[in-house]
């Protein structure tokens, strides 16, 4: 037994002694221990203890063993997932718009650069929206958290202007993953995590891409075929069950035919690209909506029941910070807006960008 090993046993046995009730406790612990082992190249995370760990102590030591609680902390885990590279539905992209087929950044989503974690996930998988939710839930299970209830984020570009059978093929595929996990690792209720480690082989390196390599291998002899609808009827009585399916989309295309589509995935909660309230700055950026769009999309998500998450970008060319402010209030005191959450864009120069040329 390698030394890396011996330290992560003796960590362990001390832990269980159940002296250590803080993450600050923990670490020290691990630091004094560490000192007798000399040569160590890095720190035993967490979840390189609860990986050797029985499942009875894995049990016991979730408070201590867990990454991150904060994350889950609503007792929802979320899982973001990205299509693969589509063209924008319109002639051109926004100004300030990066990432896209041949990009400077390659051949990325649209809005997106290929650095952040979903992209970088959605690369290791090959967009594949099976691989992509079988990699993140294994992520949540090592980190201890809880994974019944999901909220599931369909990332990269406007997802109700994707080929309809492309669209239903990727929603299918999520479903199918989060009922073939449950069905796979869980027993009686409750992770079977001596299964799932050896499935996954949590005893070798992460980065091993030969590890990788056989792990895509096995999934994809689990993936099969299926429909939509019978995934989406086995995940209602799932060990892990979607709470929540999330779409982005523009209001140009959150027309009633594109809800009702959406509609037909499952789709709870609608993100949309809203940027600005101004339209004379709309037109200036190339969007190719109005505010009018902004408002009739809304009404027409919020008649069919969808949640409704307005995407603002302030900082864009041509709005000071006092129209910034006014249109964020406006947002909230505007009968055609009232969104039911918010998410902040600070407008950004990127390379490749027709906002990086001017």
């Amino acid at each position: 037994m390698d030394n890396f090993k011996k330290a992560c046993k003796e960590i362990l046995k001390e832990l269980k002694k159940g002296k250590i009730k803080s993450q600050r406790r923990f670490n020290y612990l691990k630091q004094k221990i560490l000192r007798k082992y000399k040569g160590l190249d890095k720190i035993p995370k967490n979840t390189d203890i609860a990986n050797i760990a029985s499942e009875g102590d894995r049990e016991r030591l979730k408070e201590i063993l867990t990454i991150k609680p904060s994350r889950t902390i609503s007792g929802v885990a979320i899982v973001a997932v990205m299509a693969k590279p589509y063209k924008c539905p319109h002639k051109k992209p926004c100004i300030y718009c990066p990432g896209g087929p041949n990009s400077v950044f390659g051949s990325m989503p649209q809005s997106y650069t290929g650095k952040e974690p979903a992209t970088r996930r959605a690369i290791r998988n090959k967009f594949d929206p099976y691989l992509q939710v079988m990699n993140r839930l294994e992520h949540y299970a090592v980190m201890n958290k809880p994974l019944d209830k999901i909220e599931l984020i369909i990332m990269g570009g406007t997802f109700p202007s994707f080929p309809s059978k492309y669209q239903k093929e990727f929603v299918k595929y999520v479903f199918k993953a989060m009922n073939d996990f449950s069905i796979t690792f869980f027993k009686k209720n409750k992770l079977n995590f001596t299964k799932f480690s050896r499935f996954f082989e949590l005893d070798k390196d992460i980065n091993d891409k030969e590890r990788v390599k056989r792990i895509h291998e096995r999934l994809l002899k689990l993936k099969g075929k299926s429909t939509l609808k019978k995934e989406q009827e086995k995940n209602e009585t799932a060990n892990i069950r979607c709470v929540g399916l999330v779409l982005e989309t523009r209001p140009d295309y959150a027309k009633l035919k594109h809800a009702k589509s959406m509609l037909e995935l499952g789709c709870t909660k609608v993100e949309l690209g809203v940027q600005t309230i101004y339209d004379d700055i709309l037109k200036k950026i190339g969007r190719e909506h109005t505010t009018q769009d902004v408002i009739n999309a809304t009404r027409t998500l919020k008649d069919l029941g969808f949640k409704i998450c307005y995407h603002m970008m302030p900082g864009l060319p041509g709005v000071n910070k006092k129209q910034d402010i006014f249109a964020l209030e406006a947002l909230f005191g505007m009968e055609g807006f009232m969104p039911d959450m918010l998410k902040l864009y600070p407008c950004m120069v990127l390379k490749g960008t027709r906002l990086y040329k001017l």
